[in-house]
């Protein structure tokens, strides 16, 4: 199955040099393991991030309730 420009293909892409496929592999290693690096380092940023937000939104103080009941108690026994 080879049409009129097969031979001249096959000509063309002999005097090419190509990479090995070891090199290949290599890099292709390489960059699916920096690209994991950065969105490991994205990641790590948004937790960070979302944890001061969690942290900001908290209320500074609450009283309890023991001492708002027994106010409320004093108020009402005071008054009769």
């Amino acid at each position: 199955m080879t049409d009129a420009h097969t031979t001249q293909r096959r000509a063309s892409l002999n005097g090419q040099r190509r990479i090995p496929e070891a090199l290949k592999t290599a890099g292709f290693l390489a960059l699916f393991i920096l690209a994991y690096g950065i969105v490991g380092r994205m990641d790590y940023e948004d937790a960070v991030a979302m944890e001061a937000a969690a942290k900001a939104q908290q209320p500074q103080a609450v009283q309890p309730q023991a001492v708002q009941l027994a106010s409320a108690t004093e108020s009402t026994t005071c008054g009769k």
